[in-house]
């Protein structure tokens, strides 16, 4: 199956810097997520949103969209030496996808300077 999102990147700058933004990025992002976006200097909030994006298009590609709602960390994006990404499901995710029979994931991510997409193949 097949996912694809694209998200905004003002909108993620500008939940992150809301009164909810620690909030927002604990209920979305593991802490590992957070340590390479935080530590990707200018491109802090580009990460983020192709993170979330990434989330959302594993979410489509598992069959449920968004449906994994308040389990969004049960979808972590990682990055390999040479920085590819990849996909890590943890709790409901990870049964999620036991039960459709889905053993990988093949991720890409991409941003322009206002949008940032991800797709994701799941196999």
């Amino acid at each position: 199956m097949l996912g694809l999102d694209a998200v905004d990147i003002a909108r993620v700058k500008k939940l992150v810097n809301s009164a909810s933004g620690r909030r927002f990025l604990q209920k979305v992002f593991t802490p590992n997520e957070l340590a390479y976006c935080t530590n990707n200097g200018k491109y802090k909030y580009e990460s983020l949103a192709a993170r979330f994006a990434a989330k959302e298009s594993v979410g489509k590609a598992l069959g449920v969209g968004i449906a994994l709602g308040e389990n969004l960390t049960s979808i972590e994006v990682v990055n390999d030496d040479k920085g590819k990404p990849a996909v890590v499901l943890h709790d409901k995710a990870l049964v999620l996808a036991k039960e459709k029979n889905i053993s990988a994931f093949e991720l890409s991510l991409s941003h322009t300077d206002k949008t940032a997409y991800a797709v994701c193949l799941a196999k």
